[in-house]
């Protein structure tokens, strides 16, 4: 399926757009999940929601489980595809904060993520979707990158952890592809909301969670403990087993140093 930019933008003062409003980016991440496996490219719709000095990145199917879970029905989760990312990255006064949600019991965030140091090559232009791009570069967490931005949308942001750019990321790639981010629309959007509620989640230390996330590598199941499910041994063997097979999948994930 082909997916066409479809950039929608309000034209009013260039102070107004940045500082106020309510505004949905929307991405398109091509992402390949196993580094030696060129067919297991897949695609996954990504928000970048700007509500008001508050930006929230995450997945579109992250963002719809936790709007639906927020309602009286949860059950209409059932079918709703389950997200490949469970992470968001909140941005507010400064504070730029990684959210990650294994499940109900097992909910963590930690401040003050790692910034991006951008290398500008200005003599580079070209053209998006009637848009006219700069280009930049930059080396963050094992990977190189380089990213298409424009000043015409002054909105200093841009997909995962790339921001601080003198306006917005309209397609970032690494050197090899294996993630790529499209710009496919910037919407103004009335009373949206904002379901990071942080008092569900758990502060911990960077180097926690980086222990947490090998656990769970070696024991899939212990986002199980602490929850309503009470499943024998039997059933925690099963789904340990089920998990370590799909994390053998799944590689090639977009940070690949701490």
């Amino acid at each position: 399926m082909r997916f066409i930019l479809n950039i929608v933008v309000i034209f009013i003062s260039l102070i107004t757009f940045a500082q106020n409003g309510n505004y949905r980016i929307k991405y398109l991440l091509d992402f390949q999940k196993d580094s030696l496996d060129t067919q297991s490219v897949n695609r996954e719709i990504m928000y970048l929601d700007i509500i008001n000095n508050v930006s929230i990145f995450q997945s579109e199917n992250l963002f719809k489980k936790d709007s639906i879970s927020s309602t009286d029905n949860p059950y209409s989760l059932f079918g709703l595809p389950k997200p490949e990312f469970k992470y968001k990255i909140v941005k507010e006064d400064n504070i730029c904060s990684y959210f990650i949600d294994y499940s109900p019991s097992h909910r963590f965030y930690v401040e003050n993520i790692d910034n991006v140091e951008w290398d500008f090559i200005n003599d580079t232009i070209k053209t998006i979707e009637n848009f006219k791009c700069k280009l930049a570069k930059t080396t963050f967490k094992g990977r190189s990158y380089f990213a298409w931005y424009t000043i015409e949308i002054p909105i200093n942001s841009g997909p995962y952890k790339f921001n601080g750019l003198p306006g917005l990321v309209v397609e970032l790639f690494d050197s090899k592809k294996h993630y790529h981010f499209q710009l496919l629309s910037v919407k103004e959007i009335q009373n949206m909301k904002n379901y990071t509620e942080r008092k569900k989640y758990t502060k911990i230390s960077k180097q926690d969670l980086i222990q947490l996330q090998n656990n769970i590598k070696i024991k899939p199941s212990i986002i199980l403990s602490n929850s309503n499910l009470n499943l024998p041994k039997e059933g925690m063997d099963k789904y340990d087993n089920k998990h370590r097979e799909l994390n053998k999948k799944f590689n090639n994930p977009i940070e690949l140093k701490d």
